[in-house]
């Protein structure tokens, strides 16, 4: 049986990780959180206010692959917090994990930075924040896996907007 696996994608600070956490935990899938993936030369890139290359992010994007496969193999579904911002990065995800679906958590850059400014203890700085959201490759309707759910203050309301998305496109079916 094809496992799930529903990856949560949009830039930095757009709420990836509790809104993915909330999935999962409605859904009864396992929650990957793709930030604690990143090798520790990505993340002191990151702190150094470095942008990741296509080749820094090689390494990160097997490594979800991986953990996906082998809790798809325990007959585990799961919910990923990525990036995923360039189609690429989606096409990789998508060769590696069967039966992958996305969910684009889509925000204005006003908000993110706000955000951004309030979070404690991540090493994603403003700056870099802006220039993830300037390289986002926003999914258009050739990827018809991908369901976009627009995302404002109220994390509950759009957790609700997401899971009644994936409901009514029969994505988990």
């Amino acid at each position: 049986m094809n496992r799930k696996c529903i990856i949560v994608m949009g830039v930095s600070s757009s709420g990836k990780s509790t809104i993915g956490s909330a999935l999962a935990e409605h859904f009864n899938y396992v929650f990957i959180d793709g930030d604690h993936l990143q090798p520790k030369s990505n993340i002191e890139k990151i702190k150094q206010k470095i942008p990741l290359t296509d080749e820094d992010r090689a390494q990160w994007m097997s490594k979800i692959c991986t953990i996906v496969m082998e809790q798809n193999a325990k007959g585990e579904d799961c919910v990923v917090a990525c990036g995923a911002i360039k189609r690429k990065y989606r096409s990789i995800l998508r060769g590696c994990i069967d039966n992958a679906k996305f969910i684009y958590l889509k925000a204005n850059v006003e908000m993110l930075i706000e955000r951004n400014q309030n979070r404690k203890n991540h090493w994603m700085s403003t700056e870099l924040l802006e220039k993830q959201f300037a390289a986002l490759e926003e999914p258009d309707n050739s990827e018809k896996d991908i369901l976009t759910v627009p995302i404002n203050q109220d994390i509950a309301e759009t957790v609700a907007n997401a899971t009644k998305a994936l409901k009514q496109h029969i994505i988990l079916s």
